[in-house]
């Protein structure tokens, strides 16, 4: 039995119906004419509407039913509520929404929220947090300017502005084990207020969701992404333009930034790996610390030359750290003590030093280059002291012009090897010149220079190897060939230099070098 109700009003006067007690539904059509509220209450079974328009506010509570429905045009703001638990809201707003503030009070573990094409701002009520999950989606820009609290197990928060528009958040999101879900078509900003707290569940913020290529995703200080307790939650963002990031504690960490750049200005704290690809450049602001391993890829779109550039210091806490772009700049330390770290760059020429190499702790550290590698200053055996073995791979060719020192150092190229300044290994000196083996691959060592193994062994291969300077492995040997490798010596460069993260970088960007 469902009853019809529908008033009109005329002059802005005001509509308000209470106490009904029909054991059917009811269906509302309600007009206020003008700028009067509309409010029912005390109703005793479901609200559904067909139509709602006014130039005020709205208040609507069923006291024992759900409430639904379409074709809401409200000019001022929006209450909804449910007094009795697990009754659901369902609203679709149509193309003139709600202008003003909507506020949500459920009761119940299954109470769940349908908000659809809302403009105003969103709010849980203080007095009844939502017990289920909460959907709004919007076809017009979307500012979410009231916090969202949803305390249950499973409470979902999921937000989809669609039709190119923005998202902004301008309060906290807070759930309980549940999810919080964050897409727009545009661009997606978070003020210092726009915190996003889940205990167990996900975040997942996408900006550019209809991946038109247009869509940025930009933090502020003060704001926080927090997966806490036992930090199980995952963390995904994922941007078409520039990404702009500032406090985020959470399991794993993936991003994304297909055509623009990542900047991190706050700590980053995962308990697990972190995954991250800019088409552009990335540079760490702000600290960044796992528990698992971190891969950092830059320049994915091949005409960029931005690189990655680290300013804050990065700690994987014993895990591998890999990083590849345009080129790597080092300005701070990168810790991934008894692992490794593998740097690949695209750059024609790109130049190591002692100062950049100082920031480094690892089991090893290997440089891969699409094109040459080459010194512009001094290594001293301190600035080198933190990393065990050297690898060293370059599609063209390695020089140094500068003296250096390693405890371990391991060289492939396929364009040659230089030695303009004397070399110092504790370890063993290892050099390929011709790795391609087309012949072009020289071994070079200037006269006036050393190259020493202090107790290790040195071997040099190339398709011509030129020799004037001196070389000494006092507690060890010295092997110098311009035979191909055995199927032993090739499998020792291999494992030294061979990295599936590194190689598969190099090979997608070639034209790049």
């Amino acid at each position: 039995n469902t009853s019809a109700v529908t008033v009109t009003g005329t002059g802005g006067n005001s509509i308000h119906l209470s106490n009904n007690s029909s054991a059917g539904d009811s269906s509302y059509s309600l007009i206020t004419g003008g700028a009067g509220n509309v409010q029912i209450d005390e109703v005793n079974n479901n609200l559904l509407f067909s139509t709602l328009t006014t130039t005020g506010n709205v208040s609507l509570n069923s006291s024992a039913g759900n409430i639904s429905g379409s074709g809401f045009t409200i000019g001022g703001t929006a209450a909804f509520a449910n007094s009795t638990s697990n009754k659901t809201i369902t609203l679709s707003t149509g193309t003139s929404g709600i202008s003003g503030q909507v506020t949500f009070t459920t009761t119940g573990s299954l109470a769940d929220v349908n908000y659809n094409n809302g403009t105003g701002g969103i709010n849980i009520s203080s007095s009844s947090s939502l017990g289920g999950k909460l959907f709004i989606n919007s076809s017009n820009s979307l500012i979410l300017s009231n916090a969202i609290q949803l305390a249950s197990a499973g409470s979902n928060v999921t937000v989809n502005v669609t039709g190119g528009n923005d998202l902004a958040v301008n309060a906290a999101i807070t759930t309980g084990a549940g999810d919080i879900i964050l897409k727009a078509d545009g661009n997606i900003s978070f003020s210092a207020a726009g915190d996003l707290t889940t205990t167990t569940g996900d975040i997942d913020v996408s900006a550019d969701n209809d991946n038109s290529g247009a869509g940025t995703l930009t933090m502020v200080s003060g704001t926080v992404f927090h997966n806490t307790t036992t930090l199980t939650g995952n963390t995904a963002l994922t941007s078409a333009g520039n990404m702009t990031l500032y406090d985020i504690t959470t399991n794993s960490l993936t991003l994304e930034s297909r055509t623009g750049s990542i900047t991190t200005n706050a700590p980053l704290a995962m308990d697990g790996s972190m995954h991250s690809a800019s088409g552009a450049g990335t540079t760490v602001g702000g600290t960044i610390t796992t528990n698992d391993p971190i891969n950092i890829v830059t320049d994915t779109v091949s005409t960029s030359t931005s690189g990655l550039t680290v300013n804050a210091a990065v700690n994987s806490t014993g895990h591998s750290i890999n990083g590849a772009g345009y080129d790597v700049d080092l300005n701070a330390s990168v810790t991934a003590s008894g692992s490794s770290i593998a740097f690949a760059v695209r750059e024609a020429i790109h130049n190591i030093n002692g100062t950049a190499l100082s920031f480094v702790t690892a089991d090893s550290l290997g440089i891969s280059s699409g094109g040459t590698i080459a010194t512009d200053a001094t290594i001293s055996s301190g600035q080198s002291a933190g990393i065990n073995q050297m690898f060293m791979r370059a599609n063209g060719s390695i020089t140094f012009d500068h003296a250096v020192a390693f405890k371990t150092l391991t060289m492939d190229a396929s364009g040659g090897v230089s030695l303009n300044a004397n070399v110092t290994t504790t370890g063993d000196f290892i050099a390929r010149a011709d790795s391609d083996r087309d012949g072009n691959g020289i071994f070079s060592q200037a006269s006036g220079t050393t190259l020493t193994s202090t107790n290790g062994s040195i071997f040099i291969n190339g398709s011509q190897i030129f020799l004037s300077g001196n070389r000494s492995a006092p507690n060890g040997s010295i092997n110098i060939t311009d035979q191909p490798l055995s199927a032993g010596q090739e499998a020792v460069i291999k494992q030294a230099i061979e990295s599936t993260f590194l190689t598969e970088f190099l090979e997608s960007s070639q034209t790049g070098c």
